[in-house]
Order: C-alpha cells, then sequence, then structure tokens
C-alpha cells in the first residue's frame, strides 16, 4: 500500500524524469526499483497521469475474496446447528452434511471475528501435587 507521501515522491521524481532533469538510471536508484519497472511506471504515468502509481485494486473487494452471504450462512450455521465446534471439524462438517467447502483457517478467522470462539488453548493436562515427604 502506497501512502500520499510516497504517491507525491514518485510522482515528483516521474515529473523529473519527463522534463530531462533525471536519467532512466537514477529515477530507478530514487525509487527503489528496477530500470524496467521504472519504464513501465513512466509509461503508466503518461497514460493514467498523477494517479498512476495507485494500485489498479485500491478500495475494491479482491478477486479472492469469498462471498458475504456464505460467509453469513456458515456463521448461522454455527450458532445454530455446529455451537460447540473446533475450525477444523467445523469445515469437516459443512463440507459433509451441508456441501459448503471453506478452508479451516478461514473459518477459525470467521469465528473469532464474531466472537465464537476463543483465542485461549485448552489445558488437557494438569500438574500432580507435589507428594508429601520428610525431610
Amino acid at each position: 500500500m502506497v501512502n500520499k507521501k510516497d504517491l507525491l515522491y514518485r510522482s515528483e521524481i516521474l515529473e523529473m524524469y519527463l522534463s530531462s532533469k533525471l536519467t532512466k538510471k537514477q529515477a530507478a536508484e530514487m525509487l527503489e526499483i528496477s530500470i524496467k519497472q521504472t519504464k513501465r511506471l513512466i509509461k503508466k504515468y503518461k497514460e493514467q497521469g498523477k494517479t498512476s502509481p495507485i494500485h489498479g485494486l485500491n478500495s475494491k473487494t479482491s478477486n479472492n475474496s469469498i462471498n458475504k452471504e456464505l460467509k453469513e450462512k456458515v456463521l448461522q450455521l454455527t450458532k445454530e446447528k455446529y455451537k460447540n465446534f473446533g475450525p477444523t471439524l467445523l469445515s469437516e462438517q459443512l463440507e459433509k452434511n451441508e456441501s459448503i467447502n471453506v478452508n479451516h483457517e478461514t473459518l477459525r478467522l470467521w469465528l473469532r471475528e464474531n466472537k465464537l470462539q476463543s483465542k485461549q488453548r485448552r489445558r488437557y493436562r494438569t500438574k500432580r501435587e507435589r507428594k508429601e515427604y520428610f525431610g
């Protein structure tokens, strides 16, 4: 993610290159990228202007994101039917019973986000008391 300060800095360097105050090599060194990337950046800057250094998917949903309706359905099923299930078992049961295929890590994040699972692990062993002895 490029912040506004970096955007302005990049734009200034590209402007300096276009006004022949810098060479491509100098611009690349100042931007800390390769000459090939600098060429691409300059081409994009000529086409789109000052907004070119901003990433194309900025403020848009990821192409790899999971449908919100599916997420809501899974969370609803978790609250009603699979209340005390952990993420791995929940993933397996959803796939087997509901034909919903969701990764257990994704489920873990969703459960934590909605406070349906604590992040604390259960202790399954307890230390035994020390045996009393004389001396």
